[in-house]
C-alpha cells in the first residue's frame, strides 16, 4: 500500500490494520521512523521559533542588565550586600553570593548564582547545585566568555553568546527534538502494547504479541497527527496529553477488536 494512503487508512479503517498484523517488526518499526520523522520535520521549525521568541528577549534584557561577575578558583568574589534579583515574567536571575536570597513567590523561575554553584529553581520544585568547577560548566564559561582554568569574569554578553551558540545549533537541537519524540513514542507504543496484550485475552483475540506490537506502531499514527494539528492551533499539546492517551487506546483496542474470534452461537 501507498505510505502516504497508510497513514490515513491507519485514522478512519480498523480494517487497514489487517494488514500489518503478520508484517515483521522490522518493517512496523521503520514505519513508525519514518512516521516520527515526518512529524518531527513538520513541527520542529514552529516549535524552535515559538521557544526561541520566548526565550531569546530573556537573555537580551539580562544581558542588558547582567553584572560583571569576577571568578577566582571557581568561586565568585565580587562582593554583593544583598541579593540581585534580575526579574523576568518566565525566568529570573539571582546573585547572591552570601547565601542570603529566599525564594519570593512572585518569581515563577529563576537560576541563582551561588558563591560556589548555580542553580535552576521554579516556584514549585527546587534544581539540584551544579559547581561552577563542573567539567561541563568550565567548558561553557570558557567557550562564551573570558575564563581560564576557573578564574575571569562573567559579563552580559555571555548571554548574548549564548543566545548565538542557539542559532548556530538549530539543527542540533532539531536531531535531539526527533529523538526525544522517537524515545518517548517508542516507549509509549510498547506500555499500550503490554495494556493492548491484555485486553486481547480478555475478549480471545487471534493475536500474538508479534502482532499487536506491529499495531501499536500504527496505531500512534492518529495521536502524532493529532499532536501535530494542536500545535499549529495553539492548543497546548502538554495539558492535551490525557486526550492522546484515551486516543491511542481507542485505536489500539478498535484495532485489536477488529481480530475477535466469533463465539461458536454467533454462527446460529
Amino acid at each position: 500500500m501507498n505510505p502516504l494512503r497508510q497513514i490515513f487508512s491507519t485514522c478512519y479503517s480498523f480494517d487497514s490494520y489487517t494488514r500489518i498484523v503478520h508484517q515483521s517488526r522490522i518493517k512496523s518499526f521503520l514505519y513508525f521512523f519514518i512516521l516520527v520523522l515526518s512529524v518531527s520535520v513538520l513541527i520542529y521549525p514552529r516549535f524552535f521559533k515559538q521557544q526561541s521568541a520566548i526565550l531569546f528577549p530573556v537573555l537580551e534584557e539580562v544581558a542588558a542588565q547582567f553584572p560583571d561577575l569576577e571568578f577566582r578558583d571557581s568561586e565568585i568574589v565580587t562582593p554583593f550586600k544583598s541579593p540581585m534579583v534580575i526579574h523576568n515574567p518566565f525566568l529570573s536571575i539571582v546573585i547572591d553570593p552570601s547565601g542570603s536570597f529566599r525564594s519570593e513567590s512572585f518569581l515563577r523561575a529563576w537560576i541563582l548564582f551561588s558563591k560556589k554553584a548555580f542553580q535552576l529553581n521554579f516556584r514549585t520544585e527546587t534544581g539540584q547545585f551544579l559547581a561552577y568547577n563542573n567539567p561541563s560548566v568550565m567548558r561553557l564559561f570558557q567557550l562564551l566568555a573570558d575564563f581560564e582554568k576557573g578564574s575571569g569574569t562573567l559579563q552580559g554578553d555571555f548571554f548574548i553568546r549564548f543566545k548565538e551558540a542557539i542559532q548556530q545549533e538549530y539543527f542540533s537541537w532539531g536531531i535531539l527534538f526527533f529523538l526525544n519524540l522517537l524515545v518517548l513514542g517508542f516507549i509509549g507504543s510498547l506500555v499500550l502494547a503490554f495494556m493492548g496484550y491484555f485486553y486481547s485475552r480478555m475478549i480471545d483475540a487471534d493475536l500474538n504479541w508479534a502482532g499487536i506490537r506491529n499495531i501499536s506502531y500504527y496505531a500512534i499514527t492518529p495521536v502524532l497527527l493529532l499532536m501535530m494539528v494542536c500545535h499549529y492551533c495553539n492548543l497546548g499539546v502538554t495539558r492535551l496529553q490525557p486526550v492522546f492517551f484515551l486516543a491511542y487506546l481507542l485505536f489500539l483496542f478498535g484495532a485489536i477488536q477488529r481480530f475477535k474470534i466469533p463465539e461458536e452461537n454467533d454462527y446460529e
